[in-house]
């Protein structure tokens, strides 16, 4: 996109397939109802509405911590899906994970799955500047 973008707004958006993809910075994404919603709803335990998304909650009911980086969402009719970068507090640098937490916008059913990630091969890097790597991934349905 050749502009920039404050902290406060969406950093990238395209249309694809009738899908709406946006990256938006985490502490604008925790002040949108459909998201802090849904989360409630997958809490084991009440918290009040300020400790939502605070460390020691998640590592509480799912044993990881949401990081504070930008966040893709994307958008459909009837469907928004937000995908946040997690971790635990053990350190395993050659894995990395993603909680993906799915809104259907017409019944506020929520679903959620940490999407984990484990290199399984040197990462190479190619001739254009990008990478090549193997990945194992595992799935936790919450």
């Amino acid at each position: 996109m050749g502009c920039n973008h404050d902290e406060s707004q969406i950093i990238h958006e395209h249309l694809r397939d009738g899908q709406v993809v946006t990256t938006v910075p985490f502490k604008e994404l925790i002040q949108q109802p459909m998201l802090t919603n849904a989360y409630k709803k997958l809490r084991k335990t009440a918290v009040s509405e300020s400790d939502l998304f605070s460390k020691t909650a998640m590592e509480d009911d799912y044993g990881f911590t949401i990081e504070d980086a930008p966040a893709k969402v994307i958008e459909t009719d009837s469907l928004i899906s937000y995908t946040l970068l997690v971790s635990k507090d053990t350190l395993d640098f050659d894995v990395f994970e993603n909680l993906v937490v799915q809104v259907n916008k017409n019944d506020g059913a929520t679903q959620a799955v940490i999407f984990s990630y484990k290199v399984s091969s040197p990462v190479i890097e190619t001739s254009d500047g990008s990478y090549s790597l193997n990945l194992q991934r595992k799935l936790l349905l919450l």
